[in-house]
């Protein structure tokens, strides 16, 4: 009787099915290791500095670094920044005599701003009682411009001014004196003697040689005399000012 052949085995899918088992595993094993561990997300939510995560960033780290970037930012604002001119370019790179006349001719004219609109009765009023009136006040600074014309001259050969070291008592007696031969001038005539004598004293200034620095320090009597000049008007022009505004709110 004939042998019949064995029909082959049927190959079984284990061997494929072991080796996708295998990658797997290698898969979640290098997932494991690239995986940060539980220290390490402890530390990074710590903020401490680790491999695989970042430093937590406090409010006072956050405030330094809004405050450095403005300081940048400024600077380089301030780089790109037109240079701010001065104030007053005029006096850029001149010499003491001439902002000597450039401080004059600012404070005469802040004198002459107090005192503009006014007329002959008000500028007659008294600023307070006892006190001197706009228009004395005027006949006031007329007197001082020109005790220095008269004695602008000692002055360069270093003779000291003749109210030197004047008490407020003499003060009383020297105004009375240089205004009395003024003081009757109506309103008008006041401002123009106020301009004119400012006028003369000006180009008595201007003749005065620039070459001779001495006489420009305030230890010399010229010096001594007109540095601070102008300050006077000033002063005075302050004080109308005020009793105008004084007279405006009441």
């Amino acid at each position: 009787m004939a042998r019949t052949r064995a029909a082959p085995k049927k190959r079984t899918a284990k061997p494929a099915r072991r080796a996708a088992q295998a990658a797997a595993k290698r898969t979640r094993k290098v997932a494991r290791r690239s995986a940060p561990t539980a220290k390490a997300r402890k530390n990074a939510r710590a903020g401490k500095r680790t491999g695989t995560g970042k430093p937590k960033r406090t409010r006072a780290s956050h405030s330094r670094r809004s405050r450095a970037i403005r300081r940048a930012d400024a600077r380089r604002r301030a780089a790109r920044r037109p240079p701010v001119a001065q104030a007053f370019e005029q006096t850029a790179g001149a010499s003491p005599k001439q902002r000597l006349l450039f401080d004059l001719l600012r404070a005469r004219t802040a004198v002459r701003a107090a005192v503009a609109g006014l007329g002959g009765g008000s500028g007659d009023q008294p600023i307070a009682p006892g006190k001197w009136s706009a228009r004395e006040t005027l006949l006031h600074l007329v007197t001082r411009d020109h005790a220095r014309l008269t004695e602008m001259e000692a002055a360069l050969r270093g003779t000291p001014a003749s109210w030197e070291g004047a008490k407020p008592a003499d003060w009383a007696r020297i105004n009375a004196e240089t205004m009395a031969p003024i003081r009757p001038l109506s309103w008008e005539d006041t401002l123009r003697l106020l301009d004119r004598t400012r006028e003369r004293l000006i180009e008595a200034l201007e003749s005065v040689p620039d070459d001779r620095p001495e006489i420009w320090a305030e230890s010399h009597a010229f010096g001594k005399m007109f540095l601070d000049f102008h300050e006077h008007d000033r002063h005075h022009a302050e004080i109308l000012k005020r009793w105008r505004t004084r007279g405006r709110r009441g």
